[in-house]
């Protein structure tokens, strides 16, 4: 439990950074926004993946990986297959041509 105790440090690190990194930048780039959302996954803090996924869909109401990562927050926020998550996979749905990789939105939602 060290080590991963010492990789949740690290993540939370990097967090840390590239918030700092996006707000002097006054909009975080899609690579910085990635990291951010993908070490907030890997430390369960989903209020903040959401926050972030949010910003990035305002941002660019076209990014399929910021409707992936806010339909994956709300669904462990508000429940696996709750309204705020089915809001945000139908938008991933719309805009991810690969059926392989919705696959799963479609077993979660089998009406969509």
């Amino acid at each position: 439990t060290e080590w991963l105790d010492e990789r949740r440090a690290a993540f939370l690190d990097a967090i840390t950074i590239l918030e700092e990194l996006s707000q002097r930048l006054g909009q975080p780039s899609d690579y910085a926004w990635e990291l951010l959302a993908h070490a907030c996954q890997q430390t369960g803090q989903w209020q903040r993946l959401l926050d972030i996924a949010a910003a990035a869909i305002r941002a660019n109401s076209q990014s399929v990986q910021a409707y992936h990562m806010a339909g994956l927050a709300a669904s462990q926020l508000y429940g696996l297959r709750s309204e705020e998550a089915r809001k945000y996979y139908v938008k991933y749905l719309e805009l991810e041509p690969d059926a392989k990789k919705t696959a799963f939105v479609r077993e979660l939602f089998p009406d969509l």
